[in-house]
């Protein structure tokens, strides 16, 4: 139980590093030199959890869409509906998407995103015509959403929300 705590927090420092990292510059031209001096981790300790950094940034998404998987669930359980859940979620997560979107890796949180609403909507999905419109949807709220926080909108704006015919409570 220990040594999964320590695994734990040690994944933690990468994945802190990782972040801090990508906000100065590309994860292209990350090594896993700096990323160790900068999670103050061990080049041995990373290869013994990863083999390379893009590794670790699909454990982060994987992670995120976890969250998501639940906060979804939980916020529709409580009467919202799933536009709500979808931009509270990802509003809150704007400084990844942010990163993955200048990086070109915004389709690793899109696509398994997609899937969860895919599985969500599962029984009310008829026939291949439906499931078409809900991509469709999908891909217009999230090309809305990248819109907002590449260019610093304000999503919780009186305009927006009305403009996107959302009634997102605003808990900040």
């Amino acid at each position: 139980m220990r040594k999964t705590a320590s695994i734990q927090k040690t994944k933690e420092l990468f994945k802190i590093g990782m972040i801090r990292l990508l906000k100065k510059k590309l994860l292209t031209d990350i090594t896993i030199i700096e990323l160790c001096e900068e999670s103050k981790v061990s080049r041995r300790t990373f290869y013994r959890y990863y083999n390379n950094t893009m590794e670790l940034i699909e454990e982060i998404v994987k992670e995120t869409i976890e969250l998501y998987t639940e906060e979804l669930r939980s916020q529709v359980k409580k009467g919202h509906s799933v536009d709500d859940a979808f931009y509270s979620f990802w509003y809150k997560e704007k400084e990844l998407i942010h990163l993955l979107t200048i990086n070109g890796l915004i389709q690793m949180v899109f696509l398994p995103s997609l899937e969860v609403l895919i599985e969500f909507h599962n029984t009310d999905i008829k026939d291949d015509q439906n499931e078409i419109d809900l991509i469709y949807q999908h891909g217009g709220m999230w090309s809305v959403l990248v819109y907002i926080i590449s260019n610093n909108i304000d999503l919780y704006d009186h305009k927006i929300l009305q403009s996107l015919h959302l009634n997102i409570n605003h808990n900040e």
